[in-house]
């Protein structure tokens, strides 16, 4: 099973940086099989950075299983690992034509693969099959054909083509200039929001020297900390927890909707201002209806914990507290 390397160590370098046609033919094949393994490597250690003390406890032990998971939980957060994912199929396409060329997509049972504009794509059903002896580029691996395209990644995400409708060429490397001035995320779910903000809370935090830790592997602990460590640095974070809370409330009404203020026992909101505030003994309840939304149906007071009136108790009456403004920069999937 692939295990964590040596986050100081360097990687590999490649003879033409970025341009695997022409390293694959200058590499020889132990080149080649390090900068591979140290690549895998890499982008293990980057998924389980996103992953749960639970989930990480809970990894597969044979290794074909324990990479299917990674690279399950890296489409999860697509978004976030593009760049890596398409790197990998690429680099794989060039340098090891004779033997695991292709990154199996487990989500959609198909063959990972890069589109002529560095978009990442499953291509569902394909057949893969091997040059035979006696003829050009004998015991290379090809895709004879596929059934449907479904892309990942870019203006068409989470769309599907048909072969003639989008033929695929060779890989090519994304632009990254263009991943990365994208003003939405392509897709992302509430689950993805919270893990943003949780590594986004650790890095800062590791950052100032004050690294965050949980008491437990237990979620709730795990929760806690980081939001404790947020509200401590309340200055630093709350563009961050305000945009989570308002996604939350939008985008997973039914569970988990709410945030608690560790310090408190209160519940976290967004007063019309887009200031952070905690609702002090609020009452949340479930919707007696089919759709079971969770809502607040009181609260005692609410304390400011941002802006002018940081510190200041207000009661309902006082400050009325409207629904937080919906995130309009996001595409939004269901949550799982």
């Amino acid at each position: 099973m692939p295990q964590e390397p040596n986050l100081l160590s360097a990687r590999a370098k490649l003879p033409v940086p970025g341009d695997y046609s022409k390293s694959s033919q200058i590499m020889n094949p132990a080149d080649k099989s390090l900068y591979l393994s140290q690549q895998m490597d890499h982008f293990i250690v980057k998924v389980r950075q996103r992953m749960s003390p639970s989930e990480i406890e809970k990894l597969p032990t044979d290794n074909a299983s324990y990479v299917n998971t990674m690279v399950t939980k890296s489409l999860d957060h697509v978004d976030v690992f593009h760049e890596d994912l398409a790197d990998m199929v690429v680099a794989r396409y060039y340098l090891t034509p004779k033997g695991e060329r292709y990154v199996f997509d487990p989500v959609n049972g198909g063959a990972l693969f890069v589109d002529a504009n560095g978009e990442l794509v499953t291509l569902k059903g394909a057949k893969i099959k091997t040059v035979e002896k006696g003829i050009q580029g004998e015991g290379n691996q090809y895709i004879e054909g596929y059934d449907k395209a479904f892309v990942w990644t870019g203006p068409d995400a989470e769309k599907e083509f048909t072969p003639k409708e989008r033929p695929i060429p060779e890989p090519t490397l994304p632009n990254h200039e263009t991943i990365s001035a994208r003003p939405e995320r392509t897709k992302i779910t509430p689950e993805m929001r919270t893990d943003l903000l949780y590594r986004h809370i650790r890095e800062k935090m590791a950052e100032l020297g004050q690294p965050v830790t949980p008491k437990s592997s237990e979620r709730a602990d795990f929760v806690n900390a980081h939001i404790k460590a947020a509200l401590s640095n309340i200055d630093l974070f709350k563009d961050e927890l305000t945009d989570t809370i308002a996604f939350l409330y939008h985008f997973r009404p039914t569970a988990e909707r709410f945030f608690l203020d560790p310090n408190t026992g209160g519940t976290l909101f967004i007063d019309a201002k887009g200031e952070l505030v905690v609702l002090n003994d609020a009452e949340i309840l479930t919707s007696s209806s089919g759709d079971h939304t969770k809502y607040i149906d009181s609260y005692s007071t609410s304390t400011t914990l941002s802006g002018p009136d940081k510190g200041k108790t207000f009661s309902p009456k006082e400050k009325p507290l409207p629904p937080p403004i919906k995130p309009l920069q996001y595409r939004v999937l269901p949550s799982k």
